[in-house]
Parts: C-alpha cells; sequence; structure tokens
C-alpha cells in the first residue's frame, strides 16, 4: 500500500482567494488578515485568535499560540488532546493518510524501529487513537485510490501499529493480529505463511520451526488455543497460533506435555496441508518426535480424534482396566478399547495404537457401538487381506511361533477356543492346538482341565485323562492305537487310551 503524505509548499489561488476574501472586513469585524506570508485571525478588537480553530469556506484552519494559521503539520487541539492534520494550504484533512518520518524523538509503543509514523485521520478529522494503550478500528479506507477497507490498530499517541500486536479489546479478552510491515499496516486475514515471534521460540531459545502456518479471522484476530473448521477441514492451533502439523497431544489449550491422547484433541496432519487427517494413518508415535523409532496403525475420526479408550464412541466407563498381554512377547497393554470398521473388529491401546498378535484380553472390553467384546479371552489380531493394520481373526488359524506352527481356533466372536475339543482336536489353556510332535504319528496327552464341547456346557474329557493325540491335532476316538511300540486302547465314551493288555 502507497500513501504520500499530502504537502504543498505554497497556499493555492483557491485557498487564497477564500482566506482573503474572508479578509475584507470593516472594521470591528473578526476577520483574516495576511501579514507576510503568513495568515492571521483578527477579533473585532483586532486582536490575533490564537489555539482555535476557524472555518473559511469549507474548510476548517488551525491558529497556534502565536496566532498564525498552521500549515503542514500534525495540531493537538481539545480537551482530549486530538490530533489533526493540516495540510500545505492549512486545511484540516479528513479521511487521509499522513506520514512522518520517524526521528527518535517520537515515542510509539512497541514500534521502535519503524523509520516512518503513520496517522489516520477519520471523517471528522481526528485521528485514530488507541487512548488507553492500543485499539483496532475496523473499515478504514486504504490504497492507491482508498478503495479497500480493512482492520487496523493505533497507539494512544495515534501511530500505526505494524508487526505482531497483542491487543485488548473492549471485553477485556485479548486478542492477536499481524498488522504487515510499517508501511502496510492492515491486518492479516486467512492463511498467512510467517516468521514465528521470537518470544514464541522454544524454551531453550531456539525454534522447533522458524516459519508456521497462522490462520486469521476476517476480523483479523488470529486463531490461537483450538481445533478450527476451516474450508471443509479441521485444524489445530497451538497457545501461539502456529498450525500444528503433527500429533496433537492432550487437549488443545492445555499443554500438559503427556504421550496419552486425550478424547478430542489427537490431530494428525499433513506436512504439506496441515488439514486434519481421517481414518487409517501409519506413522511415529506422538512421544516420537525425532520420529526414529517404528511406525504403527492409528484410526483418526473425521474430526481427526485417534481412536482410543477416551474415543466417544469407545464406552470408555465401561474399557477402563480393560489389558491385553501379548502371549508370544509379554507385552502389557492398559486401558485397550476395540472398534468395528467396515465389518472388522480392530483393538487400540490407550494411546490409539493399533495392536496385534495373539493377546489375553483381561477385563470387559466393548466394541465401538456398545456390543461386548469377549471379556478374559484370547484373541488373534493380524492380517488376512494384504493390510498392514490388524484385524481381529475367527475361525482356524495357524501362528508361525519362531518357524514353528501353532493352531488357534477362534470363534465367531473372535474368542479362542481353549480347554474345549473342537472338530475332534483339543485346544489348550492358551488357546494352542494339542499335536503330536513332528516325525510321530500319535502322541500321549494328559489332560489338565476338564475339556468342554465347542458350547463350553458340557465336559468330553475329564481332567487328567490321556488321550491319544495325531499330528494333525485328532483325537483318537476308539479303537487301537500304537504309540512308541505300546498298544493302546481308546475308550469310546471318555477318549481315554490305556495301555492294550494282551491276552496271546
Amino acid at each position: 500500500m502507497k500513501r504520500k503524505m499530502k504537502t504543498a509548499a505554497v497556499l493555492t489561488a483557491g485557498a487564497l482567494m477564500s482566506i482573503g476574501a474572508s479578509g475584507m472586513a470593516f472594521a470591528g469585524t473578526a476577520h483574516w488578515e495576511q501579514e507576510g506570508e503568513e495568515w492571521v485571525y483578527l477579533d473585532s478588537d483586532g486582536d490575533r485568535v490564537t489555539d482555535t480553530w476557524k472555518k473559511s469556506g469549507n474548510n476548517w484552519f488551525y491558529l497556534d499560540s502565536e496566532g498564525y494559521m498552521a500549515k503542514d503539520t500534525i495540531v493537538t487541539s481539545g480537551s482530549n488532546d486530538d490530533k489533526y492534520y493540516v495540510d500545505a494550504n492549512g486545511a484540516k484533512v479528513t479521511n487521509t493518510w499522513v506520514s512522518v518520518d520517524n526521528e527518535g524523538d517520537n515515542e510509539c509503543s512497541d514500534q521502535e524501529d519503524v523509520s516512518t509514523l503513520w496517522y489516520f485521520f477519520g471523517s471528522d478529522g481526528k485521528a485514530k487513537r488507541g487512548e488507553d494503550g492500543k485499539k483496532v478500528f475496523t473499515n478504514i479506507p486504504h490504497g492507491e485510490n482508498m478503495d479497500k477497507k480493512s482492520t487496523f490498530a493505533f497507539d494512544e499517541d495515534g501511530h500505526m501499529l505494524s508487526g505482531w500486536q497483542d491487543i485488548e479489546l473492549s471485553s477485556g479478552n485479548e486478542a492477536t493480529y499481524y498488522f504487515g510491515d510499517e508501511n502496510e499496516g492492515w491486518a492479516a486475514t486467512g492463511w498467512q505463511y510467517l516468521e514465528i515471534p521470537e518470544e514464541d521460540y522454544e524454551s531453550d531459545g531456539s525454534p522447533e520451526d522458524s516459519e508456521g502456518w497462522y490462520y486469521f479471522g476476517t476480523n483479523g484476530r488470529a486463531v490461537k488455543n483450538q481445533n478450527k473448521y476451516i474450508n471443509g477441514f479441521y485444524y489445530t492451533f497451538d497457545e501461539n497460533g502456529v498450525m500444528d502439523d503433527t500429533w496433537v497431544v492432550g487437549t488443545p489449550g492445555v499443554s500438559d506435555g503427556t504421550v496419552q491422547i486425550a478424547t478430542d484433541a489427537a490431530a494428525f496432519y499433513t506436512e504439506d496441508t496441515g488439514y486434519r487427517r481421517s481414518g487409517w494413518i501409519y506413522t511415529y508415535d506422538p512421544d516420537d518426535k525425532d520420529q526414529e523409532g517404528d511406525q504403527y496403525w492409528y484410526y483418526l475420526s473425521n474430526k481427526g480424534e485417534a481412536f482410543n479408550d477416551e474415543a466417544k464412541d469407545a464406552k470408555a466407563h465401561d474399557a477402563e482396566g480393560v489389558t491385553a498381554t501379548d502371549l508370544y512377547t509379554g507385552d502389557l497393554y492398559y486401558n485397550v478399547a476395540a472398534k468395528v470398521i467396515k465389518n472388522k473388529t480392530y483393538l487400540f491401546d490407550e494411546n490409539g495404537r493399533v495392536l496385534d498378535g495373539i493377546l489375553k484380553l483381561e477385563g470387559e472390553a466393548y466394541r465401538s457401538g456398545g456390543s461386548k467384546l469377549a471379556n478374559n479371552g484370547i484373541y488373534y489380531f493380524s492380517t488376512d487381506d494384504g493390510s498392514e493394520n490388524g484385524q481381529m481373526q475367527i475361525g482356524k488359524t495357524e501362528y508361525d511361533d519362531d518357524g514353528e506352527n501353532v493352531t488357534y481356533y477362534f470363534k465367531k466372536n473372535g474368542q479362542a477356543y481353549t480347554n474345549a475339543l473342537v472338530s475332534g482336536a483339543i485346544y489348550d489353556s492358551e488357546g494352542k492346538r494339542v499335536d503330536a510332535e513332528d516325525g510321530s504319528s500319535y502322541m500321549l496327552y494328559t489332560v489338565e482341565d476338564d475339556i468342554m464341547d465347542e458350547s463350553g456346557k458340557k465336559v468330553l474329557i475329564a481332567d487328567g485323562t490321556q488321550v491319544a493325540v495325531s499330528r494333525s491335532g485328532a483325537v483318537k476316538k476308539s479303537g487301537t492305537v500304537e504309540i512308541d511300540g505300546v498298544k493302546y486302547t481308546i475308550n469310546k465314551n471318555t477318549y481315554e487310551a490305556t495301555e492294550k493288555v494282551d491276552n496271546d
């Protein structure tokens, strides 16, 4: 924006004629009079009028303390010490920008480094001022033809403010604005990529980023400490107004520095656009700021919230205290919650990370929507469609245990059969199918707990019973079988294998 200072070396002919005509007065009447190159206004006694305004034609003129008409200067007048500007002809200006060089003797709040001081004189000729500090004014015209209107701010001396400004509003709240450089001054609106102020740097004095994206409303106020829906997408802005482009941890506005993701607080952003993601993402943990560790699957709502036990649809009051232990690694996860996504069930830890592996749940975990995922059971979360995020498996499933195949059988609800006879095979207390060793057709297996039917209501094989089990897991139900050179007879009612007595 360009503004030209209103100056002129001499009075225009029009102004001379206007004031001159006024000076043609009879003795004893107030009138204008020219003294050399200066104009004065004499009262009816012939004395100079001082420190006041006088009108001539359509213009107002100011008489200084010596009675001379002021020209091309800023005039302070009135009980409120209002500021006005009179041009090179002495006429008071209205709706006009005026600049003066800042020679160091002009105090300007938060503007120590500006070389030019700008003022705006409104329709009444008064300079816009923040009477008790800094104040924002809207609909101030500017531009080459004064055809634009924007928000500007001025200090108590009428100096236009520039750069970053925190301004107290009439409500008592404080708002942050960005007013460009010293020769611009209008409040930024919409998206702006700006240098981050030094006072907003990290505590060690070095910025995490030197620049960042900000969003300013139509009123010029920076969006800070909140989530914002903008043009069809959700964004989150920190306490300084910088758009977050990574995990947001904790409730926006409460920078608690914790790792746990709270409801409505976890949002993931792309580094390119910053809008909040939804659906599946594969990324680093929220606390992995250096992004040097492992990556995991997370599921985000349409508002960017990572699903965990505190998500709105996680039945958090029921899921509290639910733990999951990986039966192979020993890893223990707390406050897990389940969610059905496109007819597939997934399990998430308290940080929103998708879990996988053979997991033993303790406690009552609920799927989103309210249906219960059977508690105190063994489950398998993995993949069967080539994707990498772990979905709950059902049916007979083989698991690679360091090169050894282990067979499980999972019910329709995902819970593994345990201490049960399913399709002729025994599944033990850990859900593993009991199989004979490689190279053996059968082995003897002593049942450690009562083996139930698939419904879990009827004991089929009593605790302590010795049974013959094949390499494929099939329990010998009748007849005889030879194991390690010894022949056994099978009780068709109890499946018990007893050494055969040779009556020959």
